[in-house]
């Protein structure tokens, strides 16, 4: 093979490694399950515990719309909310960035494509009319879904940042190796990462609220209007699905969060809400995904076909176990303990060590809006769900961040 010809072949490798696609086969063993779990979407959005099927809580949405439509401004929080996402999801001037977000700021795309989900679903238009009653054929409310499903994530092309810093990040002793050289690109890395994640959530929400049509028995699924059926059964499909796309981006996303160096787990420096975000993001899929199962075991993937279960190669950046268990912990480690090496004390420190008495977070109230509000609690509320029987030690130990917010 001469030198053009490998020149050639690693440049389509190389390109083929960038997508945000993957043929990685999901498996039904090794999946993130609990017992006792709720299975079936949503996970991300609504309360699975409050007594209500999915059907009885949009129609409360919508009776809500409907009663506040009137009153006078500041007295109809649902009708205004509702507004603002149906004229998001209603405009014309629709994003053209790659999904993904950049160095400032989310991905507008991606928050688009929730909105039209979450006008599917719920079924109104801005004045609270029922758009199927607007129109009969159902196309007006089909519309959003296919604007949600189709161009949203077929336009979703970014990928998780793959530029790490220099040699600042991991060459020099801690902590000098965070401060010293390629600061300014670090800083820059860390950013994109946790616009990445944030990104990666709003598409995990997105795909959640559209699998969630399938509940809606009577107005969506007798009709064929669900774009999936229930739980995994759009797994296998194409490489560039949504559902892979979302697999990917974790899989990446998973990659550049452990280890020395990674974003959750790195032990220099200052504790960020960048490492609160990536958390966030790996634990809402972990929930979303749960059924996306893959090996995880070397010994068990490649000896297997001696006890019957044939040959499978292990994939356990793909396991949403593992997405799961570095989610969990991430968010615990990076909140209320903050490990730094010797001789760095740990940052934040927790206070003790009981449910009750975990102190605040050491970036200050700013940087939770970035790390806990807008990553951290719809993560744990995607946990909470899927959950049947929640206890304290079960959820994460966000809630017991929140709870300390209040007496400061």
């Amino acid at each position: 093979m001469n030198k053009i010809t490998i020149l050639i072949f690693l440049l389509i490798s190389s390109m083929i490694n960038a997508q945000n696609c993957t043929n990685v086969e999901e498996l039904l063993r090794k999946r993130h399950t609990i017992s006792g779990m709720t299975y079936g979407h949503p996970y991300t959005i609504f309360d699975r515990h409050n007594g209500f099927s999915l059907e009885q809580t949009i129609q409360n949405i919508r009776v809500n719309i409907k009663l506040e439509q009137f009153k006078t401004k500041g007295n109809k929080p649902t009708f205004d909310a509702y507004k603002v996402i149906y004229d998001s999801a209603n405009t014309n001037d629709i994003p053209s960035d790659n999904g993904m977000g950049n160095y400032t700021e989310v991905s507008k795309l991606a928050e688009w494509a929730k909105d039209n989900a979450f006008v599917f679903l719920v079924g109104m238009n801005a004045n609270g009319q029922l758009l199927d009653e607007i129109d009969t054929t159902g196309a007006t409310r089909n519309a959003f879904r296919d604007r949600a499903k189709d161009y949203g994530f077929s336009h979703l092309t970014g990928i998780i940042d793959a530029d790490k810093p220099g040699w600042g990040w991991w060459l020099l002793f801690p902590p000098f190796g965070y401060m010293a050289a390629n600061f300014v690109e670090e800083q820059k890395y860390l950013t994109n990462l946790k616009f990445h994640s944030r990104s990666l959530m709003l598409w995990l929400q997105t795909y959640d609220l559209l699998k969630g049509a399938y509940e809606l028995k009577a107005e969506l699924r007798d009709k064929g209007r669900n774009p999936w059926g229930f739980g995994d059964a759009d797994k296998n499909g194409l490489d560039c699905s949504q559902r892979n796309k979302l697999r990917k981006l974790t899989r990446d996303l998973y990659y550049y969060s452990k280890g020395i160096d990674g974003i959750v787990e790195h032990a220099t420096g200052w504790k960020k809400n960048h490492g609160i975000a990536a958390a966030s993001a790996l634990l809402m899929s972990a929930q979303v995904l749960n059924d996306a199962g893959t090996e995880t075991n070397y010994f068990t993937g490649l000896l297997g076909w001696l006890w019957g279960d044939g040959y499978v190669t292990p994939f356990p950046k793909y396991s949403p176990i593992n997405w799961n268990e570095l989610g969990q912990k991430g968010l615990e480690e990076n909140l209320f303990v903050g490990n730094h090496r010797w001789p760095i004390d740990d940052v934040p420190v927790a206070l003790s060590k009981t449910w009750e008495s975990y102190s605040p977070y050491s970036e200050g109230t700013h940087y939770t809006h970035y790390g806990l509000l807008d990553c951290g609690i719809p993560a744990m509320v995607a946990q909470k769900n899927i959950y049947q029987h929640l206890n304290k030690k079960h959820l994460t130990l966000g809630i017991a961040y929140i709870e300390n917010l209040n007496h400061v």
